[in-house]
């Protein structure tokens, strides 16, 4: 097949075998679909081409210093609460947030646990937005206040 194609199923055939076991909000969980990732691992495209070809979410966050890259289904994906979202992708190629990205960002937002900017990838068109996510989230809620979800 091409080599796209070829790429989406090395990922998925590696990541869908993998858990790993993480500290969150005080609780030990394990994280199924989901893999420690060295920097430059995987790139954008990558990313993208997978999501592209399996419709299916992904995510990349930081937690506890480790990168990890977790496969989601076709409407979202888990990540530990405490962790840093660096990207994340839509099947549906959309490049804004969903809602329930924002309410999840906009939680994040009211207690300082949240990057400034987080990078949304959509599935299929390689394209992709560097988002401010204090913006992305008065966007879907135009009254966002840093303290509206606590």
């Amino acid at each position: 097949g091409p080599p796209d194609k070829q790429i989406a199923a090395q990922i998925e055939a590696m990541i869908s075998r993998s858990s790993v076991t993480i500290q969150d909000m005080g609780k030990t969980h394990v994280l199924k679909n989901t893999i420690p990732l060295p920097r430059r691992a995987v790139s954008l495209t990558d990313i993208a081409s997978f999501t592209h070809h399996t419709g299916r979410e992904v995510a990349v966050f930081r937690h506890a210093g480790t990168r990890y890259m977790s496969l989601g289904g076709t409407k979202s994906v888990k990540v530990p609460y405490e962790s840093r979202v660096l990207l994340h992708t839509h099947p549906n190629g959309l490049l804004r947030f969903s809602e329930a990205d924002a309410l999840f960002f906009g939680k994040k937002v009211t207690q300082s646990i949240n990057p400034q900017y987080s990078t949304l990838i959509g599935g299929g068109n390689n394209a992709w937005r560097r988002i401010s996510v204090v913006d992305e989230v008065k966007r879907k809620f135009p009254d966002f206040k840093g303290d509206m979800f606590l």
